[in-house]
């Protein structure tokens, strides 16, 4: 039970630090590289959308359940924007691609701060 417990947090610990780093990169790729804006300063519109990924991202790596869980009422933002995104002929597979990863995100960041909880719990249980 612990083992597949801990391997559960691993994988899903993995998968949520894995898709914020990748949301973040494909933001900055779109905002800077691909398609920059023409009549607004790219800098700023992407410190708006990433600053509140990047405030996410310490505890995230340092693998706080209780920011994961946080971090999962935040993101639901972003996949609204990515559905909305995707509607638009021309932005499609931006917006796709970003669907798929706040979905990656959400559920892997809620997984693992059920489990990694639920781990926490046993380990101190254990200790008594």
């Amino acid at each position: 039970m612990k083992d597949s417990l801990r391997l559960k947090v691993q994988i899903s610990g993995w998968l949520s630090r894995g898709s914020l780093l990748g949301l973040i990169a494909v933001i900055t790729l779109w905002l800077f590289w691909l398609s920059p804006p023409e009549r607004a300063n790219p800098f700023s519109i992407w410190i708006f959308q990433v600053l509140p990924l990047l405030l996410f991202l310490p505890g995230v790596l340092a693998g706080k359940p209780r920011v994961h869980a946080w971090l999962c009422f935040v993101i639901l933002l972003y996949f609204c924007g990515a559905v909305l995104t995707a509607t638009v002929p021309q932005l499609r597979l931006y917006g796709l691609l970003q669907c798929l990863l706040t979905s990656v995100l959400f559920t892997s960041a809620m997984l693992y701060a059920r489990w990694k909880s639920q781990w926490l719990r046993s380990q101190s249980a254990a200790e008594e």
